[in-house]
């Protein structure tokens, strides 16, 4: 069954980092990207966050009743707050380009989104806001010329990441410097993906809409 989805559509990357590893963990970093925007907010979960996990990535902890990045404090915002103000920013974009955006993650990311969304009661309102979701893990799982090679976008362990791949080696120092911080993730798989994109012809590039982009009444 062919997708309704329009051909011709806009996308805002986005990236989440979470309390601890499960897909219903509380979100403690929320981002968006688009070509020419892009930001995150800190969100201070009610439970704790997972020492290790956090270490490994986000480097984000509680000191007291203070959210930090590192050594750096970072100021925080409710989840409700967060989750209000990214919808605010999709419906942005939704009224200055007349169309209704895809949001592309890159992952479970949508799942993790949805289940926060719901827990503050703003999941109908962001599924009225966007045209559908997209997670271009998929998309480059898929694809033949990336057969056997890492599709991680920020993995120093490989050889080359994706991100390397797409848009080559220069990235690897700003990987290094600055992954796991959800804005910088989201601006990373926002370029990934145009590139990516870009690079397709037009047919191949009406394929990734109809085949990979998942309609609200699907997926949300």
């Amino acid at each position: 069954v062919q997708s309704t989805v329009p051909l011709e559509q806009v996308f805002v990357s986005y990236d989440i980092e979470r309390s601890s590893g499960a897909d219903d963990s509380e979100i403690i970093n929320l981002s968006y990207a688009t070509e020419n925007d892009s930001g995150q907010y800190f969100i201070k979960p009610m439970g704790g966050i997972d020492k290790v996990a956090s270490a490994k990535s986000s480097k984000i902890r509680i000191i007291g009743v203070k959210l930090f990045q590192g050594k750096k404090e970072v100021e925080h915002v409710s989840l409700e707050e967060a989750c209000s103000k990214f919808i605010e920013f999709v419906e942005k974009v939704k009224e200055s380009e007349k169309v209704k955006p895809i949001l592309v993650c890159h992952g479970n990311d949508l799942w993790t989104l949805m289940n926060n969304m719901a827990f503050v009661g703003l999941e109908k309102r962001l599924i009225s806001t966007i045209g559908g979701s997209m997670n271009f893990r998929d998309v480059v799982n898929n694809e033949v010329d990336l057969e056997g090679k890492s599709k991680s976008l920020t993995s120093l362990e490989v050889k080359e990441n994706l991100s390397e791949i797409i848009l080559g080696k220069h990235v690897r120092s700003e990987i290094r410097q600055h992954a796991h911080d959800a804005e910088f993730d989201a601006r990373l798989l926002f370029a990934v993906m145009k590139k990516y994109i870009d690079n397709k012809g037009q047919r191949e590039k009406d394929f990734i809409i109809e085949n990979y982009v998942r309609l609200p009444s699907e997926d949300l």
